[in-house]
């Protein structure tokens, strides 16, 4: 998806202006004459990099662009300014209320390499991001990275009117893995599982190591007439065979517990979470290496 960026100047003709010179970069251009108008705009759809006049009715550029960074703090905020308003323009950079400032009129050359400058440091930002949210032995989600995609996923099912499921994974046996075979092994299987994991799921899941052995799945649009089925895929791929470690074939299987959100009735992150963990709970007590569905919505 192409990078968004809203220009956002009381003055229709200058914004048109700027839209058709930048109309052969590598980024959409969206305008709005007013920071209501421009609000609305963030309300529906993620933007990237704002560029706002300063001199505005009702909303001043650098009231709008304080709000935006409160409410909206990815988007990079850069303000067009006058001399006039250069020490105020200067303070807002230093309390991080803006990205950087040009003074009007700018030129092409330097509104779209102040944009090009904004978005690099946007997309180095979201990198360090996505990092931190990866788990450093398997290289699937964190904790909290596999928890924001279900925040996102589960506001999605909302909006549209579509089903998420939530599954909780755990490794059968690990600690007996773990105190026979010792931990560098158990890394081991515990790298190979989420391999076959991947192997098994479809490309738009998500899969995160939600604390030791146990994993949590996201399984968008799967409803719980496909869940049960797409669950028992990933329970064989990883059963069908052992491990092979330096300590030998190590036998893996996993108990998995459902909660399928139907789109239309409850589906509280904590509901779904408590829901798949109980159904996990019983998968063990069942005698592991199993599927349990918990009631859906």
């Amino acid at each position: 998806m192409r990078p968004q960026v809203l220009l956002v100047d009381d003055n229709p003709q200058l914004t048109e202006a700027l839209q058709r010179l930048l109309r052969k970069e590598p980024y959409d251009i969206l305008t709005a004459n007013s920071a209501d108008e421009a609000l609305g705009i963030f309300a529906q759809q993620s933007i990237d990099v704002v560029v706002s006049d300063e001199q505005m009715p009702g909303m001043t550029g650098s009231e709008f662009l304080a709000l935006v960074r409160c409410n909206y703090p990815d988007t990079m905020r850069i303000l067009l300014t006058g001399q006039a308003s250069l020490e105020a323009t200067i303070r807002a950079i230093n309390d991080g209320e803006i990205y950087r400032f040009l003074t009007k009129p700018c030129c092409k050359v330097d509104l779209s390499s102040a944009i090009q400058q904004a978005l690099q440091q946007a997309a180095a930002r979201e990198a360090q991001r996505q990092q931190a949210m990866r788990d450093l032995l398997t290289g699937v989600w964190n904790r909290a990275g596999i928890l924001d995609v279900l925040q996102r996923e589960l506001a999605l099912a909302r909006r549209e009117g579509t089903p998420v499921s939530v599954v909780m994974a755990d490794l059968d046996h690990f600690k007996w893995i773990n105190d026979t075979h010792g931990h560098l092994i158990g890394d081991t299987v515990l790298r190979e599982t989420v391999r076959r994991m991947l192997l098994a799921v479809r490309p738009y899941d998500a899969i995160g190591r939600y604390g030791g052995e146990e994993f949590l799945l996201v399984l968008p649009g799967c409803d719980v007439s496909s869940v049960a089925h797409v669950v028992e895929r990933i329970r064989t791929c990883i059963a069908r065979e052992a491990v092979q470690t330096s300590a030998g074939l190590v036998s893996v299987t996993c108990s998995f517990g459902v909660a399928a959100y139907d789109g239309t009735n409850w589906g509280e992150v904590e509901e779904l979470l408590r829901s798949a963990d109980g159904a996990l709970y019983r998968a063990k007590n069942a005698g592991r290496n199993r599927v349990v569905l918990d009631r859906v919505a």
